[in-house]
């Protein structure tokens, strides 16, 4: 499959490669390893085929149960889910590429993007970039002037949004949090070795 940014899908708007971003260490994130996208309710056939072809072998679900239309549940704490999250993509890129979604593609996926990026060495500069296309990208999905007022303004994806984040992450050491809360540096190190390259 190309390198592409913004995958070419009929039924997915927001569906980006987190490749392309330069880290520390002279090297930049891979393309092909890790994709984040609104919740794929939409595809076709040829879109599953496609995200096959894009080697994506495991998708995970960010969204509550409420809006999965499940029964509700008591979700762990922030750092111990963000922990839970990033051993199961350390251990799904394994497999494969690995699809991240929430509901509309931004917030819960910017959150995640975001410290996958940290982890990472990508500067803050391209980690607001990436967050605030989302924006743009909903945008063109047919169903955005279907909604109301303040379902548009949820919808945005205000640069200041993400550099808040990064500022509170930077104050309060969301790192240093999760290695308390059982990230260790071996699934670091195996994320890093997984999604970045040369």
């Amino acid at each position: 499959m190309r390198d592409y940014k913004r995958l070419p899908f009929e039924g997915l708007r927001n569906c980006r490669d987190l490749g392309g971003y330069a880290c520390d260490d002279g090297k930049m994130i891979r393309y092909h390893v890790l994709y984040r996208a609104e919740a794929p309710t939409e595809l076709s056939g040829r879109d599953w085929e496609r995200m096959r072809e894009a080697g994506v072998r495991t998708i995970i679900d960010l969204r509550s149960m409420s809006e999965q239309k499940l029964n509700p549940y008591e979700a762990p704490d922030w750092a111990e889910r963000m922990v839970f999250l990033l051993n199961t993509i350390a251990k799904a890129l394994a497999r494969g590429a690995v699809l991240y979604h929430c509901t509309a593609g931004k917030d819960r996926t910017g959150v995640l993007s975001a410290i996958l990026y940290l982890l990472c060495g990508v500067e803050e500069a391209d980690i607001v970039a990436d967050y605030q296309v989302s924006d743009v990208y909903q945008k063109e999905n047919p169903l955005f002037e279907l909604v109301s007022e303040e379902m548009k303004s949820f919808l945005k994806s205000d640069p200041e949004t993400m550099k808040f984040f990064l500022k509170e992450a930077h104050e309060k050491d969301y790192i240093s949090l999760l290695k308390e809360s059982g990230l260790t540096a071996e699934i670091i190190q195996s994320i890093r070795e997984k999604i970045m390259e040369e």
